[in-house]
């Protein structure tokens, strides 16, 4: 498994400014979680996986 830290700072180190992550949430039955952004977010009402990034970095 490759470390975070070791991706993080490959990535700064390339110039990204932001770093974030995403994942697929299933369950038995094959259903995938969505949630929905607000209304005052970047592409309102759009459906998307959860997902967040590190506001430090």
């Amino acid at each position: 498994m490759i470390s975070y830290k070791l991706l993080a700072e490959q990535a700064l180190a390339e110039g990204v400014q932001k770093l974030a992550a995403g994942t697929v949430v299933r369950d038995q039955q094959g259903r995938v979680l969505m949630l929905r952004r607000k209304q005052d977010d970047v592409l309102p009402g759009l459906w998307d996986y959860p997902a967040g990034y590190d506001k430090g970095s």
